[in-house]
């Protein structure tokens, strides 16, 4: 089962309208550097909303789906990973 304040919205979600029909996770951030100009600690931030927030999100709304028997899930990416 999910945790953490996604748990709480889609619990509130799913007790206001009784189910989840579609669940889209949009969100990024992005931030151009050279090689000289890393940052470990902006790349760990970009990693936490790129990839990590979408783990949450599932792991909240994915239990939902698979009892209601249905739903969708959509992921919204960014061509800007492929530029870097």
């Amino acid at each position: 089962e999910g945790t953490g304040i996604g748990l709480t919205i889609v619990q509130r979600i799913v007790e206001r309208h009784g189910r989840i029909d579609l669940a889209v996770y949009c969100a990024g951030t992005y931030r151009a550097m050279r090689a000289t100009e890393f940052e470990l600690d902006v790349a760990l931030q970009h990693q936490d909303v790129n990839y990590v927030g979408a783990l949450y999100m599932l792991d909240a709304v994915l239990p939902v789906l698979l009892t209601q028997g249905s739903g969708h899930l959509s992921l919204v990416g960014s061509v800007a990973g492929y530029r870097g």
